[in-house]
Order: C-alpha cells, then sequence, then structure tokens
C-alpha cells in the first residue's frame, strides 16, 4: 500500500477542489473567452484523464480528506492537501485523529511520527 497516492474518488468538494487544482495547472478553463461554461477543451479532457488514471493508484473505497490517515499512517505516498490546514498534519493533539483505526477498516492505527 506505500504506493498510494491519493485523490478525491468521492463525489463531493475535496474531488472537486483536487480536480481544479489539475485542472488550472494544466492549462484547462472552466469558461471561454465569451464567458460560456466549457468542459470539453482539450486541456479538460486531458486533465479528467490524468485524473481517472490517479484514481487508480488510491486506496479502495471512496476517497476524501480523510486520505490523510493513510498518509499519516504510512500506507499513502503522497495526497493533496491544503496548506491551509497543514496543522492537522504537524500538530500532534490534532493528527491523533488520524492516527486510529476508526475511519478506514484497511488502517490498523499508529504512532504519531
Amino acid at each position: 500500500m506505500a504506493g498510494y497516492r491519493e485523490s478525491g474518488t468521492r463525489n463531493d468538494s475535496y474531488a472537486e477542489q483536487v480536480f481544479t487544482h489539475l485542472a488550472l495547472s494544466a492549462g484547462a478553463s472552466e469558461f471561454n473567452k465569451d464567458g460560456e461554461v466549457v468542459f470539453n477543451s482539450p486541456n479538460t479532457v486531458r486533465t479528467l484523464g490524468f485524473y481517472k488514471e490517479l484514481s487508480h493508484y488510491t486506496p479502495p473505497g471512496p476517497q476524501w480528506w480523510r486520505g490523510r490517515d493513510f498518509y499519516m499512517q504510512g500506507r499513502l505516498a503522497m495526497m493533496f492537501y491544503s496548506t491551509f490546514i497543514m496543522d492537522d498534519l504537524a500538530i500532534p493533539s490534532i493528527a491523533a485523529n488520524s492516527l486510529g483505526p476508526n475511519h478506514f477498516k484497511e488502517l490498523d492505527g499508529t504512532n504519531y511520527d
């Protein structure tokens, strides 16, 4: 499992945030020059393909921001996470919520490292 990479695979705002991050970095835009919604541009289609490929490497089941549990327990190689909430990873008392087996049956729990 150490080779997993986490991307949002649950129908929620986290998945949209991860997609938007990838789309913007690929030069995709949600609107054309006339302000019309465009979701089939070549860059958007390429981003969707890349996102789909990433989903093959995520832990089992729908993934969302709780994927940090896999990361904190050493079972996830990388993840998308906002720098705004990095204290979730850096402060032991806050990170403790991700160190137990409470959220995913595949995780046994671990100590903060």
